[in-house]
């Protein structure tokens, strides 16, 4: 999958916490051109704490 990082914005592979994760990563790598939005780190946020609320289905409890 490490070859569609590239393209993740076209991709079907990646969840919304994902998604909003790489979008953090992709405006932090490139800070020299601006910086991070407000919306951008909010969005990454939101999803990275409800993602970490829920236990994965993998994790024994």
């Amino acid at each position: 999958m490490t070859n569609t990082l590239p393209a993740w914005e076209e991709t079907g592979y990646f969840s919304g916490t994902d998604r909003a994760a790489l979008r953090l990563t992709e405006a932090i790598t490139l800070v020299s051109d601006g910086h991070v939005s407000d919306a951008d780190y909010d969005a990454a946020a939101a999803a990275l704490t409800r993602s970490r609320s829920r236990p994965s289905p993998g994790w024994s409890q």
